[in-house]
């Protein structure tokens, strides 16, 4: 008995779809494969050349810069803290 199939995943799939991987040949199992490779591949291309896709992520990231390096620096000074105590407790040396 094989690996069990992720339940989750499992619930992205119609039963049709299972039926037929259960009763469909290798060559067309394979088939479907490359039918579902090249939509993920067109999929993908047309996401990266979407240009009001693009424009939103660049205005989430400027939106969110400033918090970003809030953020960023923020940690750096813990990190600096940590390696001031750990130089005074002389572990750093």
């Amino acid at each position: 008995m094989g690996e069990k199939f992720s339940d989750k995943l499992k619930d992205l799939l119609t039963e049709e779809f299972i039926d037929a991987c259960k009763t469909e040949d290798t060559e067309a199992l394979q088939k479907r494969v490359y039918d579902y490779r090249k939509i993920i591949e067109d999929t993908e291309r047309e996401k990266s050349e979407d240009e009001a896709l693009s424009t939103a992520r660049s205005e989430v990231r400027r939106l969110g810069l400033k918090y970003t390096e809030i953020i960023k620096n923020q940690q750096a000074m813990i990190k600096y803290i940590f390696h001031t105590l750990r130089e005074r407790s002389g572990e750093n040396k």
